[in-house]
C-alpha cells in the first residue's frame, strides 16, 4: 500500500460516548479504506474487528475477481469511468449490459434470417444480388459514365438499342462497371467469372451491347466501332441468321453467315443499291441493282457481283435490254428495244452486236444478216421499203458484186 504509512497516523482521542460502526466498511471500495477504518477503531476491539476484515476481504477479493472479468470482457464497449458507474448502480449496469449483449446474441440470427445487403468484390466492381440492384444503382459508377468521346458522338447519331430479346440465366449475377482479363470493362450479368447473361463490353476500339453466354456473344446484340454499326444474332461471337450493318459508305440489312450477307438481303451504297440474293458477302442469285450515279437499273441473275445468266438492263434513256449476260455485259442472245421503236434481235459479244441479228431501224429499214463489232459484216438483206439488197457487208458497208 502506497502513500502514507500506518506509523504516522495518530491514533485519535475517543470520547466515552463515541461508537465507530463496523457497517461503514461495507460501504467503503478498496485496501486503502479498509486500513484507515481498522486503524480508528479502539484498541479492545482490533482483534474482533480483524477477523471480520480478514472475512471480508476475502469475499471482496473474490467479488474483484469476477468484476475484473467482467470489465475485461466489455471494456471494449465500456470505458472505465462508465464500469464504475455500472458497479455503483447495479440496475443500471445490468439493464444496459443485457442492452449491450443483446446486440451480440442477436446478430447471428439477423444473420441467419435476413437477405444479404452488402456486396462482394471481384475485380473492381460489387456482385449484388438481383433483388437488390434497384437500391444501390444510383450510388455506382455506371459504364456509360466511361464511354469514349468517339463513342458518345456516335451514340447521339443512333437510336438507342433494343434488341428483341435478351438472355438472362437465373443464376447469373450482375456486375457494375467491372474489367475483365482483356483489359475491356463490362456492366451486366456474370456467371463463374464469365459474361453470361444481357450486358454492356467496352473496349477502346468498340462497344458491344448484347446477350453472353459463357463469355462469348450468343443472342440479340450490337457491335459500335468509330466506323461501324452492325447489330442482329449472335453465335459464336459472330452474327448469324440476320444482321444489319451501317458504315460509313454502306447499309445492309438481311440475311447473314458470319457475319457476312448471305441469303436475302438489302444492300446500300452512295452510288448504288441492291436487293437479292447474297453468297458470301457477294450479289449472287435473283437480284435488283440500281445505279443512282447513273439512273440505270438491272434486275436479273448475279454471279460473284456480277450481271451473269439471263436479265434485263433499263437505260436511263428509256432503252432496254432483256437477254443473257456475262460479266455485265450483254452477251448471248438477247432483245434490245429503244424509246425511237428502233429493235434488234440477235447475238450480241461483250455488249455489241456480233453474230446473226434482226434490226429494224428508226427509218423502218431492215437489216437481217451478219453482224461483228456492232457493225453489218457479212452476208445479209437490207429491206429499204420495197427494195431489197443482198450482199456482203464490211463494217458497214456494202460490197457490190460480192
Amino acid at each position: 500500500m502506497g502513500g502514507i504509512q500506518s506509523s504516522q497516523i495518530q491514533e485519535p482521542q475517543r470520547s466515552q460516548n463515541s461508537e465507530v460502526k463496523t457497517d461503514c466498511l461495507s460501504q467503503r471500495d478498496g485496501e486503502q479504506q479498509n486500513a484507515y477504518s481498522f486503524l480508528a477503531l479502539p484498541n479492545n476491539q482490533r482483534k474482533n474487528e480483524q477477523n471480520s476484515i480478514q472475512s471480508l476481504q476475502q469475499a471482496n477479493s473474490n467479488s474483484n475477481q469476477i468484476k475484473k472479468y467482467e470489465y475485461q470482457e466489455k471494456k471494449s464497449f465500456e470505458s472505465p469511468e462508465n464500469h464504475i458507474e455500472n458497479e455503483l448502480q447495479p440496475e443500471k449496469k445490468t439493464k444496459k449490459n443485457e442492452e449491450k449483449y443483446s446486440f451480440f446474441n442477436n446478430t447471428e440470427k439477423d444473420e441467419e434470417n435476413e437477405e444479404i445487403e452488402g456486396t462482394k468484390m471481384i475485380g473492381q466492381a460489387p456482385i449484388l444480388q438481383i433483388n437488390n440492384i434497384q437500391s444501390i444503382e444510383n450510388t455506382q459508377i455506371r459504364i456509360k459514365d466511361n464511354y469514349y468521346p468517339w463513342l458518345k458522338q456516335r451514340l447521339e447519331k443512333i437510336e438507342i438499342y433494343e434488341p428483341l430479346e435478351k438472355f438472362i440465366d437465373d443464376q447469373s449475377q450482375f456486375v457494375y462497371n467491372t474489367t475483365l482479363s482483356d483489359q475491356s470493362q463490362y456492366e451486366g450479368f456474370m456467371k463463374n467469372g464469365k459474361r453470361h447473361g444481357y450486358g454492356i463490353s467496352l473496349s477502346q476500339t468498340e462497344l458491344f451491347e448484347g446477350s453472353f453466354e459463357d463469355g462469348i456473344r450468343k443472342g440479340w446484340g450490337r457491335r459500335i466501332t468509330k466506323t461501324t454499326v452492325e447489330s442482329g444474332y449472335w453465335e459464336n461471337n459472330k452474327m448469324q441468321k440476320i444482321m444489319e450493318k451501317q458504315e460509313e459508305d454502306l447499309f445492309y440489312k438481311g440475311e447473314c453467315q458470319n457475319s457476312i450477307p448471305n441469303g436475302k438481303g438489302y444492300l446500300k451504297r452512295s452510288i448504288s443499291t441492291y436487293t437479292g440474293e447474297f453468297v458470301n458477302g457477294r450479289m449472287e442469285g435473283y437480284g435488283v441493282f440500281e445505279d443512282l450515279i447513273k439512273k440505270v437499273k438491272y434486275e436479273g441473275q448475279f454471279l460473284c457481283d456480277k450481271f451473269y445468266g439471263q436479265g434485263t438492263y433499263y437505260f436511263s434513256s428509256g432503252k432496254k435490254y432483256i437477254g443473257q449476260f456475262q460479266n455485265s455485259q450483254f452477251h448471248g442472245q438477247g432483245e434490245m428495244f429503244w424509246p425511237n421503236k428502233r429493235y434488234y434481235k440477235g447475238q450480241f459479244v461483250n455488249g455489241l452486236f456480233e453474230g446473226w441479228g434482226y434490226l429494224i431501224d428508226e427509218d423502218n429499214s431492215i437489216y437481217d444478216g451478219y453482224w461483228k463489232n456492232g457493225k453489218k459484216n457479212g452476208k445479209g438483206k437490207l429491206t429499204v421499203k420495197n427494195l431489197e439488197v443482198q450482199g456482203t457487208w464490211v463494217n458497214d458497208e456494202f460490197q457490190e458484186g460480192k
